[in-house]
């Protein structure tokens, strides 16, 4: 032990190391304290005029890089232990509703996990010529509730602080979807309002949230809207028929162009509210990356009925999950 003038050095040493210590402790305190100020804030009165005026509302950074990750490495988790016995091959177009069998996969899929892959991803022979991963248009419906780790992200108090700033008083999770956009030949989504597929008396009692587990350029297929189109009414349903399979009651409107559509690119994390009759669309992944996204729909159930005709229908064994009740 080395002697520096009155003070050894081992000593000297040991001082620091407390002060370094101590603020440490002041910053990991004021760093806490921080955090829970903002986590109990909600949105802002910008980000709802915003809302209100769009139709929909980026959050940034409402998830961080390593919630993204765990939810991507769960979907690969579950994606691997797909049984193909149990498990059709069945593909998916959101504007496809003719198809029986796909129908019935479809339909029994409100309270499970099904798999649901591009068209794109077979080859004339009706084989997988792409990796399974990347194969997949969608996982959906019932994350929410059959899986652990989609059903803390998606009861997360950040969502519950948002749909308390929209005076959503007894929302519930009615659907729920991972969504691949696999690269190259992730399929495009034409354009829709949610309402088409959700309807509510009154109408608009649902919103959609929409979080990019990676990025969403406008070269993998970002969102895009109609600015200011929730205003419009209804223009099309998606009702079930007489028989249990699913049918558009009308083609889609003749004054909507897709040029009238705005890209809307995200980073990582980031989160898009959207109102149920905001028009908006995705277009071709034709890049090399895939856009993953983790999107859920919630309804308010007070003062609301859910339509009937709704595809996806709450029953005595299935009802949809409350994502609070402030009633």
């Amino acid at each position: 032990r080395r002697v520096h003038g009155d003070t050894t050095v081992g000593a000297y040493c040991i001082q620091i190391y407390w002060k370094l210590c101590f603020l440490k402790r002041i910053h990991y305190s004021i760093t806490v304290k921080m955090v829970s100020i903002s986590s109990t804030v909600g949105l802002t009165e910008g980000q709802l005029t915003s809302y209100n005026n769009d139709g929909f509302l980026i959050i940034e950074n409402l998830f961080t890089a390593a919630e993204c990750d765990e939810m991507r490495k769960r979907m690969r988790e579950i994606v691997a232990g797909m049984d193909p016995e149990v498990h059709e091959t069945t593909t998916f177009s959101s504007e496809e509703a003719s198809n029986e069998s796909r129908n019935k996969y479809f339909m029994e899929s409100a309270d499970k996990i099904r798999f649901f892959f591009e068209e794109a991803a077979f080859n004339s022979k009706g084989e997988l010529a792409v990796d399974l991963h990347d194969g997949l248009n969608k996982v959906g419906h019932a994350l929410h509730i059959e899986d652990e780790v989609f059903r803390r992200f998606t009861f997360d108090t950040r969502i519950q602080l948002i749909l308390r700033s929209l005076s959503f008083r007894k929302p519930a999770v009615v659907q729920s979807m991972y969504i691949f956009k696999p690269p190259r030949i992730g399929s495009h989504c034409g354009m829709h309002q949610d309402a088409t597929y959700l309807q509510t008396e009154p109408v608009g009692r649902v919103l959609g949230v929409w979080v990019a587990l990676e990025p969403a350029t406008v070269s993998n297929g970002c969102l895009r809207f109609v600015r200011g189109s929730h205003n419009s009414p209804l223009s099309r349903s998606y009702r079930r028929s007489d028989s249990g399979t699913m049918r558009f009651d009308d083609d889609l409107p003749s004054d909507w162009r897709e040029d009238q559509c705005e890209s809307v690119p995200v980073d990582m994390g980031s989160a898009v509210l959207i109102h149920p009759l905001a028009v908006h669309m995705s277009t071709t992944n034709t890049s090399s990356q895939s856009r993953h996204i983790y999107t859920f729909h919630l309804a308010e159930t007070d003062g609301t009925v859910w339509d009937s005709s709704n595809w996806i229908q709450p029953t005595n064994s299935f009802a949809f999950p409350l994502l609070y009740n402030d009633k």
